[in-house]
């Protein structure tokens, strides 16, 4: 058996040897390396505390010991993580911390803090607050991402250009309009992550392994110190991360939603279209072309959203063990990829709030093309009582021949009208000049939309006064989990000081 002063090694009872070099390297160490993130080491000893304050509460360890043992857990949270030393003789972060604990206060108190758990229930609580923290983070992140798309959208309600599909003009539409489609797309991932956050906020820890324990835990005491929402009811939920697969698959949606507006920038910003154009401090150049400007921050974000597409489906891959009893059942770096998404999403709204639009050039492209075709061929249906089938084929043509003979849309005349009907085999429509320029107008097109969600100057202010209502009952939600994590904390920090007094 162990004695005090000798190197502790908690596995040995049942193995006979340590730990080969190899062994070692490949697989205790990527174990504790995360230990040295702040963010782990504290949601690592934050649980141990909680777990410790419940021991003592409930009178299955001394006072004493527990007080011991949360004085020196205080000690390395205020010291940081190089508090705890790194030996990857022993196994995960678990014996690291106990080991730490031996060689602070005996190892026979630190051996108690152990009773009634294991690494399995509270390694999915570490995890669950991780996760939390991070879903919190990117929630703020994307909120403040969001009132930059409705800022930006409402000083650009009239800003009209042309609407792209196919990367082909399709439809005149405003800056402001596509800004605020991409909040409502947002507004779906908000969605998501607030489910994805509630299904990670449950307390996992007083399970046990797989079959709880003989020890009389109180789940639901350390549940209110760790501020999660509920209990799991089943212990061998402990042992499944299906939340983090899901925390993979929230995020890798958003970016998706993200790749949307960004390769929309990114085109718009090409000399081409010149359109848009990112500010210098958000931009780099060229080692060897001195003309270069470059989009770093869209590009950054589109092949970040590309890579996050195989994010799901690692994780869903990685849970997908032989049994249920696989050890290393845990989807990779998810816990990497909050931090990753809040920068993005912060170093965007930056971009977005500095962009410059060339208002002028967007509409000039709008008119150089016939976006606005549909108009002028709705006119026909309303004007002549035509088919719209029919009115279709007509401006088809006309634009056809206005192509061929390099008419721009506002040199159209009746005349040109007339002949492409004709060419169709059907009656000329005879409509005045002045309503057919009007019809192909792209100021006149976006003003004439008249159906909720249409691209209007008034119903995109409508949509902004709908999204600031949505905003702010998403920033209360979030507003309430902060209030939730930082009571559970606060109330932890007067629990383990009523045990050290």
């Amino acid at each position: 058996m162990e004695r005090e002063g000798d190197p502790v090694r908690f596995t040995e009872g049942r193995l006979d040897s340590a730990p080969s070099a190899l062994f070692q390297e490949l697989i205790t160490r990527p174990e504790i390396l995360p230990l040295r993130e702040p963010g782990r080491f504290t949601a690592e000893l934050t649980v141990d505390l909680a777990h410790t304050v419940m021991l003592a509460e409930r009178g299955i360890i001394s006072q004493a010991d527990a007080a011991a043992i949360c004085r020196a857990l205080k000690r390395a949270l205020e010291a940081g993580p190089a508090s705890i030393p790194l030996d990857t003789s022993k196994d995960s972060s678990l014996f690291q911390i106990e080991a730490y604990l031996a060689g602070e206060i005996g190892h026979d108190a630190a051996g108690r803090m152990h009773t009634g758990r294991s690494r399995t229930d509270r390694g999915a609580a570490v995890m669950r607050l991780q996760l939390r923290d991070h879903l919190r983070g990117v929630l703020g992140a994307l909120h403040a991402w969001q009132e930059t798309l409705i800022a930006k959208g409402e000083e650009h309600c009239d800003t009209v250009l042309p609407g792209y599909t196919h990367l082909q003009a399709a439809q005149p539409i405003t800056f402001g309009h596509h800004l605020l489609a991409q909040f409502w797309l947002h507004a779906e991932d908000v969605d998501r992550l607030q489910l994805a956050y509630r299904h990670i906020n449950l307390n996992a820890l007083g399970t046990a392994s797989i079959a709880g324990t003989s020890w009389p835990l109180d789940r639901e005491r350390t549940r209110e110190l760790l501020g999660f929402d509920a209990i799991t009811q089943n212990a061998r939920v402990s042992r499944t991360y299906i939340f983090r697969a899901e925390a993979a698959s929230a995020y890798a949606t958003l970016l998706a939603t993200l790749h949307y507006l960004t390769s929309d920038l990114y085109v718009w910003f090409s000399e081409e279209f010149s359109m848009v154009e990112p500010a210098d401090h958000h931009s780099g150049s060229s080692s060897i072309m001195p003309q270069k400007k470059n989009p770093y921050v869209w590009e950054r974000t589109r092949v970040t959203a590309r890579h996050a597409s195989g994010w799901t489906a690692s994780a869903l891959a990685a849970l997908m063990g032989a049994t249920s009893s696989d050890s290393f059942l845990e989807p990779p770096e998810v816990e990497t990829y909050g931090p990753l998404i809040e920068g993005l999403l912060r170093i965007n709204t930056e971009t977005l709030q500095h962009l410059g639009v060339d208002r002028d050039r967007m509409l000039n492209a709008a008119r150089r093309s016939f976006a606005t075709a549909n108009h002028l061929a709705d006119l026909l249906v309303r004007e002549r009582g035509l088919p719209f089938r029919d009115a279709h084929s007509i401006v088809g043509r006309l634009v056809r021949v206005c192509v061929e003979r390099g008419i721009a849309p506002m040199e159209v005349d009746s005349g040109l009208l007339d002949r492409a009907a004709e060419e169709v085999g059907a009656a000329p429509p005879g409509l005045e000049l002045d309503i057919v320029r009007e019809a192909l107008d792209p100021v006149s097109f976006v003003n004439s939309r008249v159906t909720l969600g249409g691209a209007s100057p008034e119903d995109v202010r409508r949509q902004i006064g709908s999204a600031r209502r949505l905003l702010e009952s998403h920033r209360t939600w979030l507003a309430d989990m902060d209030a939730k994590v930082d009571e559970s904390q606060e109330a932890l920090r007067r629990a383990v000081a009523a045990i050290v007094r």
